[in-house]
């Protein structure tokens, strides 16, 4: 409880002293707009990230008053969630509440962790995605398969997808490629049938993804990275 009450006091601390820089500019676009007209124009001109970071900070913006720790408040709470999720994580790796609590704190105290965690982007969420997908994984790796555990991991997963494309990328990379290694080596997460039914489960949720890519490269012609 110390650890997490240190790290929302960095995480929040002088965090409306920041100025925006010029990415960060990019969602306080998006505030004039109701939710429906951010779903509908996005659909038709997305950006180059995909868009569930932009639609909750557009939420909050409908809920709470408008000023810098709102606009930040989606990359705070991610980074407090991943303070809390680092001590789980490693707490069921290491199996040491000391060396949990030592991870925890340093990660709380990281500079660059606390920067990212105030930036009015989608770094932060996109950590505690990942992060939260790895942690369902390797609770299957290390106590097999579970229906919730499994659950957990697909749509943390899927959840990853609505926020970051290489996040999304490299999460799928290792989570397959570590499956794949322990398949040969006949020591199954799952049997092959449910993990390929798992990662088409995973396909289809992010199926939009694949039209805001196409549509950003193709359609809007810029090679899907220029503003």
């Amino acid at each position: 409880l110390g650890i997490l009450g240190l790290a929302a006091f960095l995480l929040i601390f002088r965090v409306g002293y920041r100025t925006f820089w010029m990415d960060e500019t990019m969602v306080l676009e998006y505030f004039p707009q109701s939710l429906r007209e951010f779903l509908v124009g996005y659909w038709h001109r997305p950006d180059n990230h995909p868009p569930l970071y932009y639609f909750l900070v557009l939420l909050l913006s409908k809920i709470l008053p408008w000023n810098e720790l709102m606009v930040r408040l989606v990359s705070i709470l991610s980074g407090f969630g991943i303070v809390a999720l680092v001590y789980r994580f490693t707490k069921k790796v290491a199996q040491s509440k000391q060396v949990a609590l030592i991870a925890a704190f340093f990660t709380a105290l990281s500079s660059y962790f606390i920067l990212i965690s105030q930036m009015a982007r989608y770094h932060a969420l996109a950590g505690f995605a990942s992060l939260l997908t790895f942690y369902f994984f390797y609770r299957l790796w290390s106590g097999g398969f579970c229906k919730g555990v499994w659950w957990g991991y697909l749509l943390s997963f899927a959840f990853v997808g609505y926020v970051d494309y290489p996040h999304f990328i490299y999460v799928g990379l290792l989570t397959n490629g570590i499956f794949a290694y322990r398949y040969l080596c006949k020591k199954k997460l799952a049997s092959l049938a449910r993990w390929l039914t798992g990662q088409l489960i995973v396909a289809l949720l992010c199926s939009p993804m694949v039209w805001f890519l196409y549509h950003r490269i193709f359609i809007q012609g810029d090679g899907g990275w220029s503003d």
